[in-house]
């Protein structure tokens, strides 16, 4: 088994083959964007699980012969074909990725009834810039129950279209059916339409899922590394995926492609060689993907990320980034390189009134998601909103520009299903 044997030589491999070159054109910042009306791409798909299921918990998902299909025209088909010849070896019967998807629900057909969630949402900054909130912007928010203030807001704000979607935390996840709940509560319409619904990458020490026995560990990208397999590292990363479509998450917000010595935790990180932690982001991103949920990297200013994210945009020259630099130019090390859409946090605090969201886009984020701040939700999306609409008035923005944003976002979000 060449993979066993050495699984460098099985990465490198993998790394040249694992993805499809995405065709979509992104809009460019230097021609004239065409009007974006945030309608067409429509939201995200989810899968709704039965919580537990009765399934032993896994870490990893399991390999098992398939019939021999032929070449499919289907993209996700295709890719798992190629990953299937990737993993031949002389002598041997194929193996195939089967991984373990969550139990779906029959679909209730009742929706709960449209009650405004936490009193009227802000409507000030109702200009054409401020309505930009609806496509460019994240909140965070405490409360886990559809009776707490938090929860309210924030389905009122994604009821009305004034922000593209929530991240979740630690304060928002209690078990998994509350969670479930809490995500049915939050959108209960089309779901083809659904909000992003993001969570920081799971696994290691900082998992924002509680340490109970409800929930899956998962292992940490210095776990992962370890193995040395990208073939484990893809098996497990599907089954991340899966659970996390499951929960009714389509963002996770990894990997890192930081070096050990320069990430944040000490085991959010491949490694110390940038060729193999680009390998194994693939197998990250590819691995959520195709459970259609969107892997945002980590990135910072440093070298080992930059050539690790290289790696990535030879065959995706369309991936996203999320910045983990606050200073005045975060994506400096990336002109010229990325051309997909730019993720950026920015903190809320008290008396902030928006500007960090406002420094992050000014700074070329193209989505900023606001964390803190989370007491009175509609408060901070209403001061970005003005925020956003005097930077326009001023001439610090342009709509033109704000359109270029909404565009890759939207891109991004129809690209993760399908269309």
């Amino acid at each position: 088994m060449v993979h066993r044997i050495n699984p460098m030589l099985a990465g490198l491999a993998l790394g040249l083959a694992l993805f499809v070159p995405q065709h979509a054109a992104a809009a460019t910042e230097n021609g004239a964007a065409p009007e974006y009306s945030g309608a067409a791409p429509g939201g995200l798909a989810s899968r709704d699980a039965e919580p537990g299921g009765g399934r032993a918990r896994l870490l990893m998902a399991q390999y098992d012969p398939p019939p021999d299909d032929g070449v499919s025209s289907d993209p996700r088909s295709a890719l798992r074909q190629e990953l299937d010849r990737i993993r031949q070896k002389p002598g041997s019967d194929n193996g195939s990725f089967d991984p373990p998807l969550p139990v779906r629900k029959k679909s209730a057909q009742a929706s709960e009834d449209q009650e405004e969630a936490g009193g009227q949402a802000a409507v000030s900054g109702n200009t054409p810039a401020g309505r930009f909130t609806g496509r460019l912007v994240l909140l965070s928010f405490k409360g886990s129950q559809s009776s707490d203030p938090g929860p309210r807001a924030i389905r009122a704000l994604l009821q009305s279209g004034l922000i593209a979607g929530a991240i979740f935390g630690r304060d928002n996840i209690h078990s998994k059916a509350q969670l479930k709940e809490l995500m049915k509560f939050l959108w209960s319409g089309p779901a083809q339409n659904r909000p992003v619904f993001a969570i920081r990458e799971i696994g290691g020490v900082s998992d924002p899922f509680p340490a109970i026995k409800d929930f899956e560990r998962w292992p940490s990208e210095k776990d992962v590394a370890a193995k040395g397999d990208p073939q484990y590292a893809y098996s497990t990363y599907r089954s991340m995926g899966a659970n996390l479509a499951g929960l009714g998450f389509n963002m996770n917000l990894g990997p890192v492609l930081s070096a050990s010595a320069s990430a944040e935790e000490p085991d959010a990180s491949f490694g110390t060689d940038p060729l193999l932690t680009g390998v194994f982001a693939k197998t990250f991103i590819l691995g959520h993907r195709e459970e259609n949920v969107i892997a945002v990297p980590t990135v910072d200013s440093t070298g080992h990320s930059v050539r690790a994210l290289k790696t990535l945009l030879v065959s995706n020259p369309g991936i996203p980034i999320n910045s983990r630099s606050n200073g005045a130019a975060p994506f400096i090390a990336y002109v010229g390189l990325v051309r997909g859409a730019k993720f950026c946090f920015a903190a809320a605090t008290a008396g902030d009134r928006g500007e960090e969201a406002m420094n992050s886009f000014r700074r070329g984020c193209d989505m900023v998601i606001v964390d803190g701040g989370s007491e009175n939700p509609a408060a901070v999306r209403d001061q970005i909103a003005q925020g956003l609409s005097l930077a326009v008035q001023n001439g610090e923005m342009t709509l033109e520009g704000l359109n270029v944003a909404a565009a890759r976002i939207a891109q991004l979000r129809a690209a993760a299903h399908g269309e």
